[in-house]
């Protein structure tokens, strides 16, 4: 069953990196909470487990490596 929360839809049994930070990047049309790419996000009920999973890792990866060069203030300025 789906329920409506502040950061969208969300499936119990589907999992998410949202954070419920939506903000698209307009140059590079990447989310600034999750880091995911506007066409995954679309898509994000049309992909595998799998393809879910390799997405959050190479989100995870990429906000990792944001956060050692920003350090933790980015998280602060940008999902204000």
């Amino acid at each position: 069953m789906q329920s409506l929360t502040p950061g969208g839809w969300h499936r119990p049994d589907m999992e998410t990196n949202c954070i419920g930070v939506c903000e698209l990047d307009k140059a590079t049309r990447q989310c600034k909470g999750c880091f995911r790419y506007v066409d995954e996000i679309a898509g994000w009920r049309r992909l595998t487990d799998r393809q879910r999973d390799a997405i959050m890792k190479r989100c995870w990866n990429e906000k990792k490596e944001y956060l050692e060069f920003f350090g933790e203030d980015y998280e602060r300025s940008s999902c204000s």
